[in-house]
């Protein structure tokens, strides 16, 4: 990659507040959940927007993951409220609308090991 694209004054950057930041990476996420995280904050405030429609093909050719390894990545990171799906997509080819919750005050971080399994048991267990 060119050095000149690396530069913020091209217009190649993120604007995200220093604290949010600062909550992420003291969150003990596993798998891919940070990788999610993180692509749904490019997707949005990367482009100066607050929510948007993120197919999970769209996640699964940038990240590079199964479909499978996303869609647990989601389940988890809305249990503890650091993302949200604002509208729900349809068949007619209309994907998910993906928001990240920037009041990290009201995310709800619980135990790494009560999220969601890949062996399709219930998400949390209360």
């Amino acid at each position: 990659m060119e050095d000149k694209k690396l530069q913020i004054e091209n217009g190649n950057f993120t604007r995200i507040v220093n604290p949010l930041i600062d909550r992420l990476i003291q969150i003990p996420f596993k798998g891919c959940e940070l990788a999610v995280t993180l692509y749904i904050i490019r997707k949005t405030y990367g482009f100066q927007k607050t929510e948007d429609e993120i197919s999970l093909t769209q996640f699964q050719k940038d990240l590079k993951r199964s479909r499978q390894t996303i869609v647990t990545a989601l389940k988890n990171i809305q249990l503890v409220k650091v993302a949200r799906l604002v509208k729900k997509g349809n068949a007619k080819g209309a994907s998910n609308i993906w928001a990240i919750n920037k009041y990290y005050d009201t995310w709800e971080l619980v135990n790494m090991a009560r999220l969601v399994k890949r062996n399709d048991k219930p998400s949390l267990t209360e």
